[in-house]
């Protein structure tokens, strides 16, 4: 559970008006983040369609992307078994943008700098239904268990290391083979 004023940060930011700071926090929320505060804060988000950076190495999307993986995330560590289903644009680079863009006849960017022209040509695109759809299903159960498994794998990685700071490393424990004119091997 966050404390009063870690959930007082996360929900403001998921409520700003600025695009990035709330792809930010959605992309900080993980099965770790077990408070079902939060619950109500991400839900309204699956139907924001506003443009921004949902990963690196830098992909353009939806908060609606962002907000279904969050949520699915968040249920799982409070143990809500309600699946999250949400149609989006398909993530892509700026090279598959201009791609799009080249072979519709568009102009790639009208002159904004940076990442703002690539997200007014995502929302050109994606208004003349040129972009890539999905449809996402997210099982919280399956994001529980696959959390579980990778805690297991990682608490066994951890065991190993431990025992293998314990072994003997002295020559005499060492078996060493020599070949013989036969061919065979020989354990010394």
């Amino acid at each position: 559970m966050l404390s009063d004023e870690d959930f007082q940060d996360i929900s403001q930011s998921l409520r700003s008006e600025k695009t990035q700071e709330r792809a930010s926090a959605l992309r900080c929320l993980s099965a770790n983040t077990d408070d079902p505060r939060l619950l109500p804060y991400i839900e309204p988000l699956l139907e924001d369609k506003t443009v921004c950076i949902v990963h690196i190495p830098i992909h353009y999307g939806e908060i609606r992307y962002l907000a279904a993986t969050a949520l699915a995330e968040v249920r799982a560590a409070v143990g809500v078994w309600e699946k999250v289903c949400v149609e989006f644009v398909v993530p892509l680079n700026v090279t598959e943008l201009n791609k799009i863009a080249r072979a519709t006849g568009i102009e790639e960017r009208r002159g904004l700098p940076g990442h703002e022209g690539t997200f007014e040509l995502f929302a050109r695109l994606r208004e003349m239904g040129k972009l890539p759809m999905a449809t996402i299903e997210l099982d919280p159960v399956e994001k529980l268990e696959i959390a579980k498994m990778e805690a297991e794998a990682e608490a066994k990685r951890r065991e190993a290391e431990e025992k293998e700071g314990e072994k003997d490393y002295s020559i005499e424990n060492t078996p060493y083979y020599i070949r013989q004119p036969d061919g065979t091997w020989k354990k010394y």
